[in-house]
């Protein structure tokens, strides 16, 4: 029956090809990980600028609304669910693991950082519903379930969504997936250093510290520039302005902040404004590596 109506109708079947979504090509398990990651990013990025327009139309801040429904819960588990697609389609069921170890890597950093904090806050109120900050291995571990159940939601979800191409590169992805894991390394260095010094922190530790995060995202803009030489020149565009989104969040903060505080020491400002500095040199970092001659 179904080959009968192809037949009849081959503009509803090519249109329905092209409405399964983007075609990936199948790559090694390395940059099968690299596309995957890139692919939450760009997903991320792209519903946080849809977001900043839509979500106080459909969620006013005077409306009730469950406490657990935010922003960043929803852009955090469509980014996974395109992970979990895109790593099924780039190389299968390994390079979806290769993903759940780097999510689990990520954990095991966080641990001792959460269960300092954990000593500090025993008399803390109890978090709101639905959110659970855990001071254990398996506890953090737990707690990421909508993560977990995200990503194999777009593993499910892959044959349907995604396209398979038999050859080629998923370039824009791996560019984005390569800025994606540096930034988060530089993240990580940052809060391993702040917590390790902690006992014998100087005055300049955090100037120090915050320059790592900062420099890290100009290095990853540039890795990722460099990977995408070989996308179109709209692709690179693309990530760069993605990268940008995240201004959205620290760019209000920041000018609040200096107007609470006018004068401020110098490295002071440094650090409030690393936020928005940091995603300026990234994008900026992007577009040279990729367009320079």
């Amino acid at each position: 029956m179904f080959e009968g109506l192809r037949a009849e109708f081959p503009e509803v079947g090519r249109v329905a090809l092209r409405l399964r979504g983007p075609a990936i090509a199948r790559e090694p398990l390395g940059w099968a990980f690299l596309s995957a990651a890139g692919a939450g990013f760009m997903v991320g990025g792209i519903l946080t600028l849809v977001a900043i327009v839509l979500w106080p139309i459909l969620f006013p801040p005077t409306e009730p609304h469950p406490e657990w429904l935010t922003f960043r819960s929803l852009t955090t588990a469509s980014a996974a669910i395109a992970i979990g697609a895109v790593a099924i389609r780039a190389r299968g069921p390994a390079a979806l693991a290769l993903y759940a170890l780097y999510e689990l890597a990520q954990i095991l950093v966080q641990l001792y950082g959460r269960q300092l904090a954990c000593r500090f806050d025993q008399n803390a109120p109890p978090p709101p519903l639905g959110l659970h900050f855990s001071c254990d291995l398996s506890g953090l571990i737990v707690d990421r379930w909508p993560i977990w159940l995200a990503l194999a939601i777009g593993a499910l979800a892959s044959r349907w969504v995604i396209r398979e191409s038999a050859a080629g590169a998923n370039t824009m992805l791996r560019g984005a997936g390569v800025f994606a894991v540096a930034v988060t390394l530089a993240t990580t260095a940052y809060g391993i250093l702040t917590i390790a010094t902690l006992s014998f922190r100087g005055p300049y530790f955090d100037v120090a510290f915050t320059a790592v995060y900062v420099v890290g995202e100009l290095i990853a803009g540039a890795l990722a520039g460099l990977l995408l030489r070989r996308a179109p020149s709209a692709a690179a565009v693309l990530v760069a302005v993605v990268v940008l989104s995240g201004l959205a969040a620290t760019l209000p903060l920041t000018l609040a902040q200096m107007q609470e505080m006018p004068k401020i020491p110098l490295e002071l400002r440094f650090i409030n404004w690393a936020g928005v500095l940091a995603p300026l040199l990234g994008a900026a970092a992007i577009l040279v590596a990729r367009f320079r001659r």
